[in-house]
């Protein structure tokens, strides 16, 4: 029998899927933007020392993602008596996990609208949409770090 998922589960699934979507609404609005012609950029391909910091920075929050969700878990290890508040913890590093690996999605667009290469722009959000594949949280990461902890409540 499957279980039936609580409106707070659906909630934080609902915002997880908009983390994974986000990178295809940014490829869509740079083809958008690109197919009408009607957009100057800002400062063309002059600017390619701001291009390789945006790629530079969007693996550097790649690479990141995942150890900074499990920093805040285990700084807030402490804190954690019931399976609500862990939950909450869970949740709010996994959406900092998520927003670290959308970054170089919007980093793609920004570079797109300021320079306008597109290879540069597709490649960051490739990045994006990459990172939020392998990284994206699931529910067996999430039953082995519950766990690691012995919840007061447990039928809460």
């Amino acid at each position: 029998m499957e279980k039936k998922a609580d409106p707070e589960e659906r909630t934080r699934n609902l915002v997880s899927y908009a983390f994974l979507v986000s990178p295809l609404v940014y490829l869509l609005l740079i083809f958008e933007i690109r197919s009408f012609k009607s957009f100057h950029y800002a400062f063309g391909d002059s600017m390619p020392e701001f291009t390789y910091l945006m790629i530079a920075i969007g693996f550097l929050g790649v690479a990141r993602a995942k150890p900074i969700h499990v920093q805040i878990l285990n700084a807030r290890k402490k804190d954690i008596h019931t399976l609500k508040e862990f939950n909450a913890v869970f949740f709010s590093s996994s959406m900092i996990r998520l927003a670290f690996l959308t970054a170089p999605g919007i980093y793609g667009l920004l570079v797109f609208l300021l320079t306008g290469s597109l290879v540069y722009s597709i490649f960051l959000i490739l990045l994006s949409m990459a990172g939020l594949i392998i990284f994206f949280p699931r529910n067996s990461e999430k039953d082995e770090r519950m766990k690691q902890f012995h919840f007061d409540e447990p039928n809460r």
